[in-house]
């Protein structure tokens, strides 16, 4: 009697230690798996991050290697050219209106003493010189130029300002379309197309020389 009951009583201790060992099983299983999902959380998040990096380095890249040109046109107005039989004044400073239409249109630039070069006052002391003038006459489409310049070595250091005005038109319905090119140094730093209403300005463009 008492070795039966010794009997189920170890073998009742066995069953109880393999019971034990099994849950320990189970515990350290689900601690696994905890820690793998632990340790994929960061992995995960860090790809997005190098993505993001990657994309604005690209970005910064392409924004310092922009050309220095500053160009602005409208999407209606195509960029006028210069004919090849114009002869131009080039030098330090060069500004070039160029127009295709039957209107009288007028390029003035203002130099660094605040004097403004035009069809009014071709010359300034500064030694800008208006060589190209041109006043069309009815049907007359051009292509026109009228150019002012500073010979190399003439102008002087400083913030100048170019413009358009439209002064007069010969027909009923102007369209006052034009293109406005700045060199400094033989180097083209501005173009731009546009529309000036009849007896108005277009907007003033400055640059500097020197400075």
């Amino acid at each position: 009697m008492k070795r039966s009951c010794v009997g189920i009583l170890a073998i009742g201790l066995i069953l109880a230690l393999a019971a034990c060992g099994g849950g320990g099983d189970d515990a350290a299983g689900t601690t696994a798996a905890g820690g793998s999902s632990t340790t994929s959380s960061p992995t995960t998040t860090s790809l997005p991050a190098t993505t993001t990096t990657t994309s604005v380095a690209t970005t910064t890249h392409i924004d310092t290697t922009t050309t220095t040109l500053a160009t602005t046109t409208s999407s209606d107005v195509p960029v006028l050219t210069i004919p090849p039989d114009v002869t131009l004044g080039t030098g330090d400073v060069q500004v070039t209106l160029i127009w295709d239409t039957d209107s009288d249109m007028d390029l003035r630039v203002e130099d660094p003493t605040g004097y403004e070069i035009s069809h009014h006052q071709p010359a300034s002391e500064s030694g800008g010189t208006l060589d190209h003038d041109k006043i069309p006459g009815p049907g007359d489409m051009g292509p026109h130029v009228e150019n002012i310049f500073w010979a190399d070595g003439t102008a002087p250091a400083g913030t100048y300002s170019a413009y358009i005005q439209h002064y007069d038109a010969n027909s009923a319905n102007p369209s006052g379309t034009y293109t406005l090119e700045v060199r400094v140094a033989g180097e083209l730093i501005h173009q731009e197309t546009g529309r000036v209403p009849l007896y108005e300005n277009s907007p003033r463009f400055e640059f500097t020389f020197g400075a």
